[in-house]
């Protein structure tokens, strides 16, 4: 191994467990695929078969996986200049047997995720897909990189070691990197709306390319630092990086101790005690987003996007929202009245007809969460 390249691993590593961006975005298994394709680019080589099952099954935990598997086939086709048909054939048949699994159990081979998503851009707060995918995921970056000139600092050195990384000799960090590329065309092309956990995969491939820009100049100072001034460089690049994740670290601590989440979760948690305290026992309600609520509350969820209520998920993307209330007759339904794909629905003759307000809550100024209750029939 190159000298210095375990130190350069220490500090990627290093940037990585201390940032508060890995620490709030556990769910969603974006931390576990990255796992998986680590795992299986480490051990391609010799246990090819091995590999493609274990992209396959990343492929079970989020669909996105997928274009993972497709940079380990790729490498794989670099380094020994042949199809890796064992790992192409093993991945394959993993997924298959996910699929049908899914068309089993969901009625449906393949999800419904990509699709719902994109709906989602319009319905929920401060949604963003397309190109303003990026600036979301910009502004989520510099707050947790603990201001703009640290995260200004990160990106290009991580741009810088990712390309070296992607060059390397590293199965794993090219992997990573690759895939990291390779998720960040995907997203704003497939029109999804903006999620934190998708900055999860993206953010790691540039911690770890901070980690080889570090060896990258450790190397370089120990093969041409001969002359004074060379040298006196690549300390101040080290230190540099020394000191931007010092400074990450402690800033995202700070950040940590007084985080609360995304303002409108406070308010959804609102919402979920007050439908646990007046709902019932069999009850339902509807929303554009559904988990917080249906934690907090206990009752049944249906979600407008269709995410995790697929039945509604065609009338959903077409709009029909007042034919899914119609059809499933939930109890309750929580939206916010601006700015919303539901505000056309809110302000109908036939929703006013069968929904009433009964509760208010302040998200901030000009933005309320609203709970509509189901009249009582004549």
């Amino acid at each position: 191994r190159r000298q210095g390249r375990w130190l350069g691993a220490a500090v990627g590593g290093t940037l990585a467990v201390g940032s508060s961006l890995f620490w709030v975005n556990q769910g969603a298994a974006a931390g576990g695929v990255v796992a998986v394709l680590a795992l299986a680019a480490a051990i391609e080589p010799r246990h090819s078969r091995v590999a493609g099952a274990l992209t396959g099954f990343a492929a079970w935990l989020r669909p996105d996986a997928m274009v993972g598997i497709a940079v380990v086939g790729l490498f794989a086709v670099r380094e020994r200049r042949r199809f890796p048909l064992g790992f192409a054939a093993s991945a394959a048949g993993v997924v298959s047997v996910g699929m049908a699994l899914a068309a089993w159990y969901f009625g449906r081979p393949l999800p419904s995720t990509f699709g719902v998503k994109r709906g989602m851009a319009d319905g929920v707060a401060q949604g963003a897909s397309g190109f303003e995918f990026w600036s979301r995921g910009w502004e989520l970056w510099v707050r947790h990189s603990g201001g703009q000139t640290v995260a200004v600092l990160v990106l290009v050195l991580g741009l810088f070691g990712g390309w070296r990384l992607l060059r390397s000799e590293d199965r794993v960090g090219r992997v990573l990197a690759g895939n990291a590329v390779g998720l960040a065309i995907a997203y704003p092309l497939l029109g999804v709306n903006f999620a934190s956990w998708y900055l999860v995969p993206i953010a790691l491939a540039l911690c770890l390319g901070v980690g080889e820009a570090f060896a990258a100049v450790v190397e370089w100072a120990r093969t041409r630092g001969r002359l004074r001034g060379l040298r006196g460089a690549a300390v101040a690049a080290v230190a540099a990086v020394v000191l931007a994740a010092l400074w990450m670290a402690n800033s995202n601590a700070s950040f940590m101790r007084t985080w609360q989440g995304p303002p409108r979760l406070a308010v959804y948690r609102q919402a979920a005690d007050w439908l646990r305290e007046h709902g019932r026992a069999g009850d339902s309600f509807a929303a554009m987003e559904v988990g917080t609520i249906a934690f907090g509350s206990r009752l049944r969820a249906i979600d407008l996007v269709g995410l995790v209520t697929p039945r509604v998920a065609e009338r959903g993307a077409a709009g029909d929202y007042l034919g899914i209330l119609r059809a499933e007759a939930p109890r309750f339904v929580v939206a916010r009245p601006e700015r919303s794909r539901l505000t056309p629905l809110l302000a109908s003759r036939g929703f006013r007809r069968r929904y009433r307000e009964v509760a208010r809550f302040s998200w901030r100024e000009g933005e309320d969460l609203v709970i509509f209750e189901l009249k009582s029939p004549p």
